[in-house]
């Protein structure tokens, strides 16, 4: 490939048998070892070792397709094999591979076919060029499930199974490599100061990594199909615009992809260090074997796991797996509130600062009737007790992007999606627990830590009940009050000066406050949304006697709660608002409806139930976050004790891990119960603090009895009053909100 001789603009293309074609865009997606990548001078290395394309320092696959001389074992379905320094997996391809193969290849095969895949240690030598039947078999017989063993001494049916016939096999390499740029122009030389012809990669061209996992064609076929769309973008631009200007499009298309690819790069490399852990200690100060470790942890996500995973990190401890239900950005979720207690634990764990840089410090919250605040609860009263002596303002998912960037700064990565379906004692281990996701993959754990939110799917195949401690009522209640919820932005106003506004109401209370400018930043770079206003938080409680909220609140039933229940100077009535002026939402970024229900799991720590006879304990199941507790988000407690919950949990799980290797697991297990118990009591706190806050928000226009014949909106805006004038009392209610008391 060379610049075309008329037009540098173009590239000249030569193929083997010398014919030529001549192009304007190449993309090359001639996979791993592609000729065009070479062409164009772009480097092609890992992206942490430095490892060329050719490199042989890590572990090998062989990979065959194969079927089996005895009946039927399509009960094994995707069943996957932890060894020393090794994986296995077999999985049954589909009956139309069969057909496929007599249509279009002319073989034959009555059977079903399955795909084995193994790892070979490197220090067992070169897996060969050609598999055979009896190479397969052997590893197999090695590292596969005693029930496809062809030794009846070892196989539990008693019968040996024995490979039939290989259809098909090959050997990878698990190494990974990418490209320093997958879009550059050829090189015009002197020919020409033009731009050469525009070359992008895609696919194994532009990206490899191990197989672990199954990515490597999915996200080359993802890059595919996205191109399609900035492609068409920059021809269109190009015929407009300057060259560079058209390029940018491009430029921009790739490096997000040239990211994605990274992340799915130390994806892959994190599965293969799991899978292929050694037969060694993790190290002199926690003599655990690393194969033992493999088996212990697994989780589900929010922003309480990504805390327990910092946390864990802190205390010397980093071999855990970490799953997630949803994709990256797709938690525009509701808490919104940091409390001085959070921030000193998320200090320890070196997330503090980053938080308090991206986030609004309140240092008062306004609160009063929709004409004007009656009350400033001053935070400044916590300064002698705290370096965060406020409330720091920043969005969930924020919140959880944060954290998400310190976990991947120490190399860890988060999978997703994968939702949990199932989790049952493991057949051969009742100690650990095969956990089964969605798409049929199985994990198996020592430990299970349930951060899997309100409904969480671990609580319940634990068996653990979750009720409102108080009343008695399910968590599938509705008979408490609803808020609508959502992020918007205003036609007019200045909102930079508007900080905490909570308006109390007859049956209502709504709050309106601006979120952090760097929100916008966040939401432009991460996902892809661009808001040039202030984004504002609007909660409005619903009295429940009113139709349900629906799930996705719009503009206009959002515009019409804030005239209701609003202070009058957001009204989009200018007869009300007293500017003269209407102010409208324009953007609805955000919406969602919540219950102010409570819920508290009956324990925090379980075993999971197993039939053996002997007794044996069955994995541990630990909850937290709001699959351990939910309750009214007034207070803006939720988060923030889940998060405490996460980090103090480290130190606590260390020591637990440190225990099992010396002591009787019930003496051992007395250090988690006797933590989860403490953080449980704390939870019943904060719920019977948020249920007071919710009685006092939502005060009916009724008479406190026939005795007192007086408002209870009256009686608590008196009370309001009272608070702005004693500093005691607004220096417990700061206390009490901080979490201070209740870390």
């Amino acid at each position: 490939m060379k610049p075309n001789a008329r037009d540098a603009k173009l590239a000249d293309i030569t193929f083997e048998d010398g014919r030529n074609i001549i192009a304007k865009y190449v993309i090359a997606a001639d996979g791993a070892h592609s000729t065009i990548r070479s062409i164009a001078g772009i480097g092609f290395k890992d992206s942490k070792g430095g490892l060329g394309d050719n490199s042989t320092t890590l572990a090998q696959l062989a990979q065959a397709d194969v079927t089996f001389d005895v009946g039927n074992v399509d009960e094994f379905g995707f069943r996957s094999v932890m060894s020393p320094n090794s994986i296995f997996l077999c999985v049954p391809l589909p009956s139309t591979f069969n057909e496929y193969l007599a249509s279009e290849t002319g073989k034959s095969i009555q059977r079903t076919i399955y795909r084995v895949v193994c790892g070979v240690p490197i220090e067992e030598g070169p897996v060969p060029d050609e598999l055979s039947k009896e190479y397969m078999q052997a590893l197999t017989n090695k590292f596969g499930p005693l029930g496809l063993s062809s030794d009846p001494a070892v196989n539990p049916s008693g019968k040996p199974i024995c490979i039939q016939e290989v259809v098909w096999g090959s050997r990878f390499r698990t190494h990974s490599a990418i490209a320093d740029t997958f879009f550059t122009r050829l090189s015009t030389g002197d020919l020409s100061d033009s731009q050469g012809a525009a070359i992008i990669l895609v696919g194994d061209a532009a990206h490899i990594h191990s197989p672990a996992g199954g990515q490597g064609m999915n996200l080359g076929l993802r890059d595919a199909v996205f191109l399609v769309e900035a492609l068409t973008k920059h021809i269109r631009a190009a015929e407009e615009k300057p060259l560079s200007e058209a390029d940018a499009i491009l430029t921009s298309f790739v490096a997000e992809r040239h990211a994605q690819a990274l992340e799915v790069i130390s994806f892959t490399k994190s599965i293969l260090a799991i899978v292929g852990a050694k037969d060694e200690v993790v190290a002199w100060w926690l003599p655990i074997n690393k194969l033992t470790l493999r088996d212990w942890f697994v989780w589900l996500l929010g922003p309480t796991g990504l805390a327990v995973a910092l946390s864990l990190i802190h205390h010397g401890f980093n071999d855990f797996v970490i799953v997630d239900a949803l994709e990256r950005g797709e938690n525009l979720s509701r808490a919104l509130a940091v409390h001085a207690a959070t921030l000193e634990a998320l200090d320890t764990v070196g997330c503090g600062d980053e938080m308090v840089l991206n986030g609004t410090k309140l240092s008062e919250v306004n609160v009063g009737p929709r004409t004007s605040a009656l009350v400033a609860v001053q935070f400044d009263y916590l300064k002698p007790y705290t370096r965060h002596p406020y409330v720091l303002v920043i969005p969930q998912t924020f919140t959880e992007h944060i954290l998400g960037k310190k976990l991947v700064s120490f190399g860890v990565t988060v999978h997703r999606p994968y939702r949990v379906v199932g989790m049952k004692p493991n057949a051969k281990d009742t100690s650990l627990a095969d956990v089964t996701f969605e798409g049929g993959h199985v994990i198996t754990a020592r430990y299970v830590i349930g951060a899997d939110g309100a409904h969480s799917v671990v609580r319940s195949i634990g068996g653990i009940r979750f009720i409102d401690p108080e009343s008695g009522i399910d968590d599938s209640s509705t008979t408490l009050t609803q808020l609508a919820l959502a992020d918007v932005t205003f036609d007019s106003g200045d909102f930079d000066d508007l900080g905490f506004r909570g308006v109390t109401s007859p049956d209502s209370f709504l709050l309106c406050l601006p979120l952090p400018t760097t929100f916008n930043d966040y939401l432009a770079n991460e996902v892809g949304r661009s808001f040039d206003d202030r984004i504002c938080r609007v909660a409005c409680g619903v009295p429940v006697e009113e139709p349900e909220i629906p799930s996705t609140p719009s503009k206009e039933y959002i515009q019409q709660l804030i005239d209701r229940f609003g202070p009058f100077t957001l009204s989009s009535d200018p007869t009300v608002n007293p500017s003269g002026m209407p102010v409208h939402i324009k953007d609805v970024v955000w919406s969602s409806r919540a219950r102010t229900s409570s819920a508290i799991a009956d324990t925090f720590f379980t075993r999971l139930p197993s039939d053996d006879p002997s007794g044996s304990p069955g994995a541990a199941i630990i909850l937290i976050g709001d699959a351990a507790h939910i309750h009214s988000p007034a207070g803006g407690q939720g988060m923030n004790l889940g998060l405490r919950d996460a980090i103090f949990l480290g130190e606590v799980f260390v020591r637990h891990i440190k225990a099992t290797e010396s002591k009787p697991l019930p003496e051992a297990d007395a250090i988690l119960s006797t933590f989860l118990a403490q953080r449980r009591a704390l939870a019943l706190e904060v719920i019977t603090l948020t249920k007071r806050l919710l009685l006092f928000g939502g005060a009916k226009d009724e008479k406190v009895a026939w005795w007192l014949p007086i408002s209870k909106v009256t009686l608590r805006n008196m009370f309001l009053w009272t608070i702005s004038k004693v500093g005691f009392i607004q220096k417990r209610v700061a206390w009490n909100v901080s979490g201070l008391g209740r870390r």
